[in-house]
Order: structure tokens, then C-alpha cells, then sequence
């Protein structure tokens, strides 16, 4: 592997040599959509830095933030470069090599990571991450990557309105209703009819999990329906939703990156949003 330097990777993100993804046969490597969002994230930085900014109180322990499906850990560990290692980190996939291929690449690029199962007592009844939440001990600075059986797992009620930056790379790729629910590499892009099926089960989650001040970013694509995403969003939810980025993959597939937050904090200079 060629050396690079983790320390040079927070103007641009993660590196892809420092990134954990084996053959590719078990765990999705980093792909057009995966590059995507976390150019998002990197023209968003100013925008992420007025709305994070604030609050003072929750400034001062730094952000609270969560990947959900991690896969690589390539996004989770641009965010967590991009956002100087400051603030409470989590990760989640279904995926078993997923979340062993997230620690590494986190700890390649310097983080400090704790592993945990949905099933371990201590991550079932919050010990852990609720000690993160709260910028306590014990390992308060250390990524926590966690295996679950669905989505956001025991965060979803441990952080229940305390994420300040939420991100899904979700499967989201037309597939028979069957193909979804599984385990393995599937788990990445298998998302049933209209490939929504994931993404409707996640989007009631995003007000649930968001902060006062928190931000929500979201991949999809063209069959997806994106404008159907935000006006639900906004209609349902009471959320502020925009497209923020798009672009092509090859020469069919459409991406789009969406952003949902509340109203409420002003907007930063570095608001290009656009909507559907």
C-alpha cells in the first residue's frame, strides 16, 4: 500500500489507499456515489460550521455524529477529518465485514475505535454510547462502530435528538422486494421497489435523531423519486429540504445528494442548495 499521510486528508477528505474494503466481494468500496457525498459534505463545510456553531453549550463537547450503513468507513472518516476529530462519532452497518472494514479504515486514518454489537449488553442498554453522547468516559473520543440489525440499532433511542450531522448512503437501487433485509454486501444496494424501501423506513428517523441544530444528508438517485423525498420531508416532517448536489455516474445512474434540517438556525454563506 502506498504511504500517505492521514494528517494531509482534511481539505479533501478521506483517502482511498487508507480505506478498508478487502476484494470488494463482502464490503462496497468507495464508488461515484460515495465521492459524491462526501464532496458534498466538503462544499457544505461552511454551512455545517454556521448552523454547528451555534450553540455554544454543545460546541463546546463538539458535534454529535452518525454514519448509518458506514460500509468502508470512507464517509465517516472524511467527516471525522473534515470536522478536525472533534466531537462524538458513530458508525452503523449490518454488515458484519462492514463494520470491521469501517474500524480499520478509521484507525488507519488516525481515529481512535471502539467496536461494539448490537447484542452486547452494554450497547443494548446505552451504557456506552450514552457516555459518548455526553462527552463522558469511559473512551469518550474513540469512534464507536457499531454492528446492528437494522439501520441506526439502539442509537435510535440513545441519541434520540442529540445528532448534529446524520449521514445514509443508503442501497438504494431497484431490486425484487426480496432482496432486501439482508446481511451481507447486499445490504448496500438492494433497495426493493423504486429502491425506497430502506430509505422510507429510514426517513422517519432523520426528525427523530436530528438536533435542534442538526443536519441530515442523504444519497439517492433518479429512480428513487428525490423531489417525492423532499416534499415528504417538508410536507410530513416539517423539515427544511433541498438538493444540494447532483451529478452522473456513468451513463444512466443520476445521483443526488439531499439535505433536511430544521428551521430556525440561520443559514451560512456556504448554503447551495437547491430544490426539487
Amino acid at each position: 500500500m502506498e504511504a500517505v499521510d492521514a494528517t494531509d486528508c482534511s481539505c479533501r477528505g478521506a483517502s482511498v489507499a487508507l480505506t478498508s474494503y478487502g476484494d470488494g466481494s463482502e464490503v462496497y468500496e468507495p464508488a461515484e456515489d460515495s465521492f459524491l457525498l462526501v464532496d458534498a459534505l466538503l462544499e457544505q463545510r461552511p454551512f455545517l460550521q454556521q448552523r454547528l456553531g451555534n450553540d455554544a453549550a454543545a460546541s463546546a463537547e463538539g458535534p454529535c455524529c452518525l454514519e448509518v450503513g458506514s460500509g468502508s468507513g470512507f464517509v465517516i472518516a472524511s467527516l471525522w477529518l473534515l470536522l478536525r476529530r472533534e466531537g462524538r462519532f458513530f458508525a452503523t452497518d449490518v454488515n458484519p465485514a462492514a463494520v470491521r472494514a469501517t474500524a480499520r479504515t478509521l484507525r488507519n486514518h488516525g481515529a481512535a475505535v471502539q467496536v461494539e454489537a448490537e447484542e452486547d449488553e452494554e450497547c443494548r442498554d446505552g451504557r456506552t454510547a450514552a457516555a459518548a453522547a455526553a462527552g463522558q468516559e469511559p473512551n469518550a473520543t474513540a469512534v464507536r462502530v457499531l454492528r446492528v440489525a437494522d439501520l441506526a440499532g439502539p442509537l435510535t433511542q440513545q441519541l434520540a435528538g442529540r445528532v448534529d450531522v446524520l449521514l445514509f448512503n443508503p442501497p438504494y437501487v431497484p431490486t425484487p422486494p426480496e432482496e432486501v433485509g439482508g446481511a451481507g454486501i447486499e445490504a448496500a444496494w438492494a433497495g426493493g421497489a423504486m429502491g425506497r424501501e430502506v430509505i422510507d423506513r429510514f426517513l422517519p428517523l432523520v426528525p427523530a435523531l436530528l438536533s435542534p441544530r442538526g443536519v441530515c444528508y442523504l444519497v439517492a438517485v433518479r429512480e428513487n423519486a428525490p423531489g417525492d423525498i423532499l416534499r415528504l420531508m417538508a410536507r410530513r416532517h416539517r423539515l427544511d429540504a433541498a438538493a444540494v448536489r447532483r451529478a452522473r455516474a456513468g451513463t444512466n445512474e443520476e445521483l443526488h445528494v439531499l439535505r433536511f434540517h430544521r428551521s430556525g438556525v440561520e443559514r451560512g454563506s456556504g448554503d447551495a442548495a437547491q430544490t426539487e
